[in-house]
């Protein structure tokens, strides 16, 4: 307590400043009184006494700068001095009072205990007295004794309750004032942290600013992709129509070159029109991803009789191995005959490596092998080519690598074969892996699973994403090579939502209906519970989906999908091909519209494409008068004298495009008759597969489980694409 900035014992007495005063004022009466006496002793004696109550109090007072308990002492004994000499002058009255005032004034300046000394030196003095006087004073003696000790008694039953008082304020200070230390340290702590925030919200705003403008890059990067891809894709097309169309001209109309055709030309060229055919279906691949921007490549899983698969990579690749004098064997177990992958996608990583062992082996040649090991399809490639060192082997499947530049000099390639294949592979939940030692050869090993195979993934969930599958119990029985689909109606006018459901929903069974009619017709047929409807935006009405559902008894999921009808008409055009164009679509579709003969208008500025297509519509005696335009401002100039029936019209062109050409079109009525199908190579010119619009209505009420796990995945799904370029296109989902 003696380091407390409050003393209570000491604040709770009377300081001695007081009393000194009242000494002086005794001391002025004193020798006031000595001044007016007759008597010259009494003069002295009183003068005297009063320049000692005068002395002494100066003194005290210079004591108490210096000690306040030494200062209250000094003023009790001066009192009691004062008293004794009172006494001898005056009789012992003096005594006796102070036996009243003397214990008083110690408890009062300084504590209990000084009160009970001073009471004892007071009793000591009153019985000296008594003897001194005799008898006479004995009844003054014990009425003093008694006051005396009486007043100790008050003033301890007084000042205990204060003491306890005074104890506990004590201990309440006490502890204030450490919680008070304890609150400047939290203080300077919090204020350390504000500080650390401060700093840390710097840092953060910083993180912010460069986040921002990483994703800016990243932006800027997804549109250089996009236009990438569609430019790629432009460029691709353009060559595989050439490719895909005169070979289909010559393997099926070989008697329009005059001359027979050798039976070896027509082999080369069917196998050049087959490899066409991968190529073309690899660049659709692309573009699907592109339109809807997906981050996962899309797989069209189905049941694949693997040795077809095996036969047409083994009749793509036996020129390169005849010309090398290779032999080419494959050895496929017997009871290998589904697997439930992606045709297209396992037919490239056979064909890259048989390719690339065919192109590293000089001598002997390859054998492919299959067998079955668990659930697992293991597929082997082996060479008898250089083989690879192990150093070497790691570096196979990374882009863009080759072992060193001899074999880009010798044999070609970008060096991003394997490092495709390898992720071809890895999206079938399978494994490639190599092995090899050098002169002995090289082994290529593949892993795939059998039977279909997906993440246990929530109902709800799937009903939103494509990328989360129903969980098939599977068995390994004969009939397990083809798994079970889960089936779903599928109501529009077109294909296109069916394709899609078909294409990256492969565990999906699409059952195609038309419209509500033509549903009704095929009910009986339909063993299921789900219903998906795609129709224009405005014709979408909630309360007619929910009677539909209640009419059904099914599960009715609806969008808006634009389909190509709608893309041609927001065109004003009357259909839309996308090149490679086979010559048997382009006369189909000039045959559902009537034009069997008549004048055909090519406008297209490559001339191998306008030479092309007048082929394929003057082969087998067909009765089309075909004229060409290398752009729309020469075909406005044709179409001044030359009325065709149809118009097949490009849409990048120079000086003027099909777009512009179009534009002119829909201003002059003498045009607007004759129809006009877009054939372009650009997805790009088109709107991409979008829905502004997803509805989902239940034959039975929603739990509010069922509801708060759907929105959970609805939310999930959407807030992928927030902040992207997507999101713009897509616009608001309006509530349905």
């Amino acid at each position: 307590m003696q380091d407390s900035a409050i003393n209570f014992q000491s604040d709770t007495r009377i300081s001695a400043q007081p009393i000194i005063l009242v000494f002086y004022i005794c001391a002025f009466a004193v020798f006031t009184a000595g001044t007016i006496a007759n008597d010259m002793t009494t003069k002295v004696t009183l003068s005297l006494f009063a320049v000692y109550i005068v002395a002494s109090s100066l003194a005290i007072g210079h004591l108490s700068s210096k000690s306040s308990a030494a200062a209250k002492w000094a003023v009790l004994l001066l009192l009691e001095s004062m008293l004794l000499l009172a006494t001898i002058w005056l009789g012992s009255v003096p005594v006796y009072a102070g036996a009243f005032l003397i214990p008083a004034l110690a408890a009062v300046f300084i504590n209990l205990s000084a009160s009970a000394v001073m009471a004892a030196v007071q009793s000591g003095l009153l019985i000296a007295f008594y003897l001194l006087n005799g008898a006479a004073e004995s009844v003054w003696l014990v009425e003093s004794l008694l006051s005396c000790w009486a007043i100790y008694a008050i003033l301890s039953a007084a000042y205990k309750p204060i003491g306890d008082v005074v104890e506990w304020a004590e201990q309440v200070y006490a502890t204030a004032n450490e919680t008070l230390e304890q609150l400047r340290d939290k203080r300077a702590d919090y204020e350390q942290t504000v500080a650390e925030l401060k700093g840390a919200n710097v840092q953060l705003n910083s993180l912010n600013k460069l986040a921002q403008n990483l994703r800016q890059i990243a932006e800027t990067e997804r549109s250089a992709k996009a236009q990438f891809v569609a430019n790629v894709s432009h460029e691709l097309r353009t060559p595989l129509n050439m490719i895909m169309g005169y070979t289909e001209m010559i393997t099926q109309s070989p008697h329009m070159y005059d001359v027979p055709l050798p039976g070896a030309l027509l082999a080369d060229l069917a196998v050049v029109q087959r490899n066409a055919d991968q190529l073309s279906r690899l660049v659709n691949d692309v573009l699907d991803m592109s339109q809807i921007e997906s981050d996962q490549m899309a797989l069209t899983r189905e049941s694949v009789d693997f040795r077809e698969v095996v036969e047409f990579v083994i009749a793509a690749v036996t020129p390169l191995f005849k010309r090398k004098n290779l032999y080419l064997r494959h050895e496929i177990h017997d009871d290998i005959h589904y697997v439930f992958c992606d045709r297209t996608r396992i037919q490239e990583v056979l064909l890259n490596i048989l390719s690339n062992a065919g192109r590293f082996t000089e001598q002997g040649g390859v054998v492919i092998r299959a067998i079955i090991e668990g659930e697992n399809l293991i597929v082997s490639v082996t060479d008898t080519g250089p083989g690879i060192a192990k150093p070497d082997i790691d570096r196979l499947f990374k882009p863009f690598e080759q072992l060193d530049a001899r074999i880009r000099r010798e044999y070609g390639g970008s060096g991003l074969g394997l490092a495709i294949s390898k992720k071809f592979v890895e999206m079938h939940d399978g494994r490639i892996w190599v092995e090899s030692q050098i002169t002995l050869g090289t082994t290529f090993f593949i892993s795939l699973p059998l039977l279909q195979h997906h993440p246990a993934g929530a109902d709800h969930m799937r009903l939103f994403s494509p990328y989360l599958h129903y969980e098939r119990r599977s068995g390994l029985g004969k009939n397990a090579e083809q798994p079970a689909k889960q089936k779903a109606v599928v109501m529009e006018s077109g294909n296109v939502l069916g394709r899609l459901i078909t294409r990256y929903m492969s565990d999906v069974e699409v059952i195609p209906t038309i419209d509500t009619s033509d549903f009704d017709q095929r009910r009986a047929e339909l063993s299921t519970e789900l219903l998906f409807v795609n129709q224009k935006l405005e014709m979408l009405d909630p309360a007619a989906l929910r009677q539909l559902s209640r009419d059904t008894g099914m599960l009715v999921i609806a969008c808006s999908i634009p389909d190509t009808d709608e893309r041609a008409q927001s065109l004003g055009v009357d259909d839309i091909l996308v090149k490679p164009v086979s010559r048997d679509r382009l006369l189909k579709i000039l045959d559902s519209r009537g034009i069997t003969d008549g004048g055909v208008l090519i406008v297209d500025d490559e001339p191998d494409a306008c030479q092309l297509f007048a082929r394929m519509l003057s082969a087998d005696d067909q009765n089309y008068s075909v004229m060409t335009a290398n752009d729309g401002a020469e075909a406005l100039h044709l179409l001044e004298s030359f009325q065709p029936r149809v118009i097949l019209l490009d849409l990048v062109m120079p000086t003027m495009s099909g777009v512009e050409f179009l534009a002119v079109r829909a201003s002059r009525p003498d045009l607007q008759n004759i129809p006009v199908i877009v054939m372009s190579a650009n997805d790009a010119d088109f709107h991409p597969l979008t829905s502004r619009y997803i509805s989902i209505t239940s034959k039975e009420d929603i739990s509010v489980n069922s509801l708060m796990k759907c929105i959970r995945a609805v939310m999930q799904i959407l807030s992928a694409t927030a902040g992207s370029n997507d999101s713009r296109q897509r616009g608001a989902l309006p509530a349905g």
